[in-house]
């Protein structure tokens, strides 16, 4: 099994290494200098899954997007998840998922993708927690002008917002583009929900 919390946090560094972002940028600038810097890092390579990935703004418009490739037993268990997530702090995500496992009832290459996806969501925590992931934060933070999305109220929420984001946007990408899609969908939600969360984020 791959690592897909680990390539996920790889593949936004390389983005976020690459690209050219001021402090004057609208929310959609910042959204196209993402997209150029997934290309100049990956090639154009599954960057139309990148930009779609990037254009969603919450996790339940995600999981809608391709609630046609999934059981409707995975869309529904996406959807508690999303929920419960999204309204629960200090959530521990390793305790959690090892809980959810035991409930699924999907078939073989759902459970799969299901468990394979879960490490995006730890391992996102971990880097916009980081140091790295606050510079990334503050590089791409907007006025308030900008969005139309109502930000969490704590650093924390923001982060374990982005987290779900990511972590949901990997189904994304897996049920598109197979197991590279995955990192490319989360990388791509993660980009969107970072500049759209982190509005006047200091």
């Amino acid at each position: 099994m791959e690592n897909y919390g680990t390539l996920h946090n790889e593949m936004i560094t390389a983005i976020m290494n690459n690209v050219k972002i001021s402090a004057d940028m609208t929310v959609e600038q910042k959204k196209e200098a993402c997209i150029q810097g997934f290309i100049t890092a990956y090639g154009e390579d599954n960057k139309e899954i990148f930009e779609q990935g990037i254009t969603f703004s919450t996790p339940f418009e995600i999981v809608d997007s391709v609630k046609d490739r999934m059981s409707s037993e995975l869309y529904t268990f996406l959807n508690e998840d999303i929920d419960y997530l999204l309204k629960n702090d200090n959530v521990n995500y390793e305790e959690y998922f090892t809980k959810r496992f035991s409930e699924a009832k999907l078939d073989e290459k759902e459970f799969q993708l299901y468990k394979d996806c879960s490490s995006i969501l730890i391992s996102s925590v971990e880097l916009w927690s980081s140091e790295e992931g606050t510079r990334y934060l503050d590089l791409l933070s907007t006025p308030d002008s900008d969005s139309v999305l109502r930000r969490p109220p704590t650093r924390e929420q923001i982060i374990g917002t982005i987290g779900v984001h990511d972590w949901v946007g990997g189904f994304f990408g897996g049920l598109l583009g197979g197991p590279i899609g995955v990192a490319v969908g989360a990388a791509g939600a993660s980009a969107s929900a970072a500049i759209s969360y982190s509005v006047g984020y200091h």
